[in-house]
């Protein structure tokens, strides 16, 4: 079994603020930090898919910064089919592939609450888990998908209309309507021959952030290339 790959020296204190374009990548971070520390487990358990960073924006070089300032790690990872636990491999310092995992440091952790306000740990440590475990319904408005006419509507706007048709992209507004706009929900895509599924729905997730009339819905990957999560833009 691979070793889990070993911390990297803490950072330097000087570096400037992360731009809020990486806020919503940070957050699965930041949730798979919370969701390792609620098991409590190693937080490579937790790794994020660096496919579902890039979904949410995060590119390549924004990557290496978080890396050479010591904020996060990555890895690739070797699991096989029936183990128990996830395993990783070091890979090239600087490069990443289909593979690749990312997790942050403690560094990374205090770094992004001193930079980011409203990702500060303080207010969100514990607050992924809370969220699930809360059974206090919210009152929370939701889009509405129609079918027939091919859109989405928020409160009544149109957000998203298709002038033609888009397959995977409708089978997920459909799938999100049948469970009523959960917060989460599988991959719902049939397999395809020749397809690889976590690129066929990290490409569709993109495709529905595109050519929002109004930019009212993001779209997400649950970082494990397996689900699809929703949020309205404030």
């Amino acid at each position: 079994m691979a070793e889990t790959p070993k911390r990297s020296p803490l950072a330097n204190p000087a570096a400037p603020k992360i731009p809020s374009s990486l806020y919503s990548a940070l957050r699965l971070l930041l949730k798979a930090n919370d969701y390792a520390k609620d098991i409590p487990c190693e937080v490579w358990d937790f790794a994020v898919e660096v496919s579902a960073l890039r979904a949410e924006g995060m590119t390549d070089s924004d990557l290496r910064w978080l890396v050479r300032r010591g904020y996060a790690e990555h890895a690739v990872e070797t699991t096989r089919r029936g183990q128990d636990r996830r395993t990783f491999t070091k890979g090239s310092a600087l490069c990443f592939v289909e593979k690749t995992c990312v997790v942050l440091t403690e560094a990374g952790v205090r770094f992004i609450g001193e930079s980011c306000g409203e990702l500060a740990p303080s207010e969100l440590e514990g607050k992924f888990i809370r969220d699930l475990k809360t059974n206090a319904p919210t009152e929370r408005s939701v889009p509405e998908w129609n079918g027939d006419r091919r859109e989405v509507r928020v409160g009544g706007r149109i957000v998203k209309q298709f002038s033609q048709p888009a397959g995977s992209q409708e089978i997920i507004l459909a799938a999100f309507q049948e469970q009523d706009w959960a917060e989460r929900i599988d991959d719902p895509l049939p397999p395809r021959s020749g397809l690889n599924a976590k690129r066929r729905l990290h490409d569709t997730i993109c495709n529905l952030n595109r050519n929002q009339k109004e930019r009212s819905i993001h779209f997400f990957g649950d970082g494990t290339g397996r689900g699809v999560c929703w949020r309205l833009k404030d």
